[in-house]
């Protein structure tokens, strides 16, 4: 039979029978026996192991315990700061997890606003919103200068936008070949063009217009200037005004 320790024979015990107690009786004697050596010679090697102790450290000198005491204390100490590295090197960790939990979140918000600025946009432009009634926002103004060309023959008209200038006029250039001289006027602004669909103002001629003059072919200077201030009171008369 196994070797049961002392409480099991007793339980045993206490449930069997009057004619099985005599046995398990002896038995549970034998189990306090065994434990009870078992537990003497635990002591006996104890106390042995105490009386070396106390019989080194008599045998020991003044140095050597301090130098033994020292290593001692500067293992206790080295434990110490591993356990506050191994500590703080938690922490840092833990930080670090945060911080890359948020720049997680941070690049999702980026990717929804730019997808929301991107639908919002071809919203936009497949369909945009009307100006509002007496609105001047989105209104421009286009002013293109104007070169007015004296040849041999005719005069030249020649309509050329230097893009959107609100609020300035025209300029008109004319030059005579024959003469060799040239004037600049500045002819009315045109009309606002909003924005939207293209619009072509009626009173700016965006192509070279030959312009007969009675004029052609003269050298007196005086009466090519009074020809041009004739044509330009002509080209500045606007219908509607």
């Amino acid at each position: 039979m196994a070797q049961l320790p002392s409480t099991q024979w007793l339980a045993l015990l206490d449930a069997a029978s009057d004619a099985e107690k005599p046995h398990l009786q002896a038995l549970l004697d034998g189990a306090i026996k065994r434990e009870q050596e078992s537990e003497k010679e635990r002591k006996e090697t104890l106390l042995r192991r105490q009386v070396a102790l106390l019989e080194t450290v008599p045998s020991l000198t003044e140095q050597q315990c301090g130098e033994q005491l020292q290593s001692i204390l500067t293992t206790f100490v080295q434990v110490r700061i591993l356990d506050d590295h191994t500590t703080q090197t938690t922490e840092v960790f833990a930080k670090l997890q945060t911080l890359q939990d948020d720049l997680t979140d941070m690049t999702r918000k980026y990717h929804d606003l730019t997808k929301e600025v991107a639908d919002l946009r071809q919203a936009q432009v497949a369909n945009p919103l009307p100006l509002p009634p007496g609105s001047e926002a989105a209104i421009e103004t286009t002013s293109a200068p104007l070169t007015v060309s004296s040849s041999t023959s005719s005069s030249s008209v020649m309509a050329t936008p230097l893009g959107p200038a609100a609020g300035a006029d025209s300029t008109v250039n004319v030059t005579s070949n024959e003469a060799g001289t040239s004037a600049t006027a500045a002819a009315p602004r045109p009309e606002p063009v909003v924005a939207g669909p293209s619009y072509a103002s009626p009173y700016v001629d965006r192509k070279a217009v030959q312009m007969p003059s009675k004029y052609d072919n003269k050298d007196d200077i005086e009466s090519w200037i009074g020809s041009m201030r004739a044509y330009f009171e002509i080209l500045g008369t606007q219908p509607g005004n």
